[in-house]
């Protein structure tokens, strides 16, 4: 039985279309999961009232159970016009589009809902990274250079 599944896999014909689509995913996920929680925590960091229920609200997607995600995504892709995100298009003279049923929404779709998911706990920490760094470190100092035409040392 051991070797028997590695050798099942690797004659499997939909070997290479697995493959690349999570190199597709771990690429979509890169370019959308790193950025958008250091924006957000760069946001956050501005912010000088209400940074508690910020804090909560980014940390929320983590502690929400995934059968609620799961059901909360449901209706946010709702191909039909009723559908959260195609209402919002709507509203901008977009017809609803069908997010989880077409090939070429579908894997998007799922990475904006896996950068939700995760993103959280990375703003929480790039937020804290970002708050540890002393403002006066953060501001720009005035020059000490020598004005001009003035020679060092007189």
């Amino acid at each position: 039985m051991g070797f028997d599944n590695f050798i099942a896999v690797l004659n499997d014909p939909l070997l290479g279309t697995a493959v690349l689509n999570t190199i597709y995913f771990a690429v979509l996920a890169l370019v959308m999961g790193f950025p958008i929680p250091i924006l957000m925590a760069v946001l956050m960091s501005e912010v000088r009232r209400g940074k508690g229920i910020y804090s909560a609200l980014a940390y929320l997607p983590v502690v929400v159970p995934p059968v609620v995600a799961v059901l909360l995504w449901k209706v946010f892709y709702d191909a039909s016009p009723n559908g959260v995100f195609n209402t919002v298009l709507g509203w901008v003279g977009i017809g609803p589009q069908p997010w989880l049923q077409s090939q070429a929404q579908a894997m998007p779709s799922l990475v904006i809902e896996a950068t939700w998911a995760a993103a959280g706990g990375s703003i929480i920490i790039y937020l804290a990274a970002l708050l540890a760094v002393p403002r006066s470190s953060t501001t720009r100092r005035r020059s000490t250079a020598p004005a001009s035409g003035a020679r060092p040392g007189t």
